[in-house]
């Protein structure tokens, strides 16, 4: 499940995707893989500060490393939005 707040407060806890018969990708690469590969480069770039493990949801309270993950999966077409599939 994701939790999203978008900025007039509003929040989003649930997640659909579904396969993209455009691309062939199943919406387990789209909401999975996608994720997991920009977060690499993100750790590689060394944006989430400071050293340590830490789960993903905390890695968006870092805005930089934030603004990295969305930018990397809208450049995968992954866009979160309000409307519901």
């Amino acid at each position: 499940m994701v939790c999203i707040r978008w900025a007039d407060g509003e929040e989003l806890t649930t997640l659909v995707d579904r396969f993209d018969p455009a691309t062939g990708l199943t919406a387990m690469v789209r909401t999975t893989a996608f994720t997991t590969a920009v977060t690499a480069l993100m750790l590689a770039d060394g944006l989430v500060p400071p050293r340590g493990i830490r789960p993903l949801e905390r890695v968006a309270n870092y805005s930089r490393a934030f603004r990295f993950l969305m930018d990397g999966l809208a450049r995968h077409g992954v866009r979160p939005n309000r409307r519901m599939a």
